[in-house]
């Protein structure tokens, strides 16, 4: 059971002869004893749970209320723009539940939950064997597909990913397809309000950027795109070599045995190294810290430009100021 903090006190679900419930900090119940209980959930300040009594499973509110009715299956309420959403199921069918205890949309087949698209509802659908996504209004946006990802909010608009007829791309709610088709993408990501993800194709993994082009080459393996202060950065593999490329597609520092995701620092690119036995830090300039360390496990900012490293040294755990490397603007 994990304790969940809302509106500045904290509720916990608890079971007590064979009944589960929700009670606060001071042992006060919420609702009533169910067969069973959710956790609780954290509805802009206000508490919401999932519960279930004699085989109907419903939504309870802060006012111990009902939202909508009772089925056979419910999901986690979930915040959208401040208000409850969830998944639920009845006769075989699925749909989504809104705060005013309406669907939104129909009933389908199958239904994802509900996703937070810039504060409203978006979610996928499978019928029959097409999957598509759903919007706030209950349309059916983008086009039908053979399987879909999870809708995105990215620079104004539903992006996702989407497969047909054995090759994968991602577009938008308009139906515009960003870049080609792939073997394999991954669910875009969010850099700076710009569209990125890693895709697959003819052997190679490479990163493919708003405009549709690979960022830097196509390598033997690629990380996520990572977002550093809305620029792009990734972790990519060539042969035995590892390395860090950055938005214009140039690789930072050399090329190591090892190398870690790349992280914000100060909005600038860090990441740790290993050469030889010993594990380094690396600056956006290329720059290695002057010493090693036998693993290193994070970093951290400081004022000033400054980094911390939680790292190993022997059998003794250190967390230190690195005295050698700058992460600002000014300095790079």
């Amino acid at each position: 059971v994990t304790p969940q903090k809302i509106n500045g006190v904290v509720f916990y679900r608890a079971e007590l002869g064979g009944k589960q419930f929700i009670v606060n900090e001071n042992g006060q119940k919420l609702g009533d004893k169910y067969d069973e209980a959710g956790n609780p959930q954290n509805i802009n300040g206000r508490i919401s749970f999932r519960a279930g009594l004699k085989r109907k499973k419903f939504i309870v509110n802060e006012k111990n209320e009902k939202v909508g009715g009772e089925y056979d299956y419910v999901g986690n309420p979930r915040d959208i723009g401040g208000k409850i959403a969830f998944r639920a199921e009845l006769g075989g069918k699925q749909f989504i539940i809104i705060e005013q205890g309406e669907k939104l949309g129909g009933v389908y087949e199958y239904v994802s939950a509900p996703h937070n698209i810039n504060g409203a509802i978006a979610f996928w659908v499978r019928e029959g064997i097409k999957y598509f996504i759903v919007n706030e209004k209950g349309e059916k946006v983008g086009g039908e597909f053979d399987a879909i990802g999870d809708p995105r909010f990215i620079g104004g608009k539903i992006v996702f990913r989407a497969k047909q007829k054995a090759k994968w791309f991602v577009l938008t709610e308009k139906g515009k397809r960003i870049g080609d088709a792939y073997d394999s993408v991954r669910d875009p990501e969010n850099i700076g309000g710009k569209v990125m993800f890693w895709a697959f194709q003819g052997g190679r993994y490479f990163i493919v950027n708003e405009k549709g082009l690979p960022v830097g080459g196509k390598y033997n393996a690629v990380s996520n795109p990572q977002d550093i202060d809305g620029r792009v950065s990734f972790k990519a593999e060539e042969g035995k070599d590892q390395f860090i490329v950055n938005e214009k597609g140039e690789k930072i520092g050399g090329v190591y045995e090892y190398v870690s995701l790349p992280q914000s620092i100060h909005g600038r690119i860090a990441f740790w190294i290993r050469k030889e036995t010993k594990y380094f830090i690396v600056n956006e300039k290329g720059e290695m810290s002057g010493k090693g360390y036998d693993e290193i496990y994070s970093l951290g900012s400081l004022p000033s430009g400054r980094v911390y490293v939680i790292a190993k040294e022997g059998h003794t755990y250190i967390k230190e100021v690195v005295p050698d490397l700058l992460f600002t603007d000014s300095y790079l």
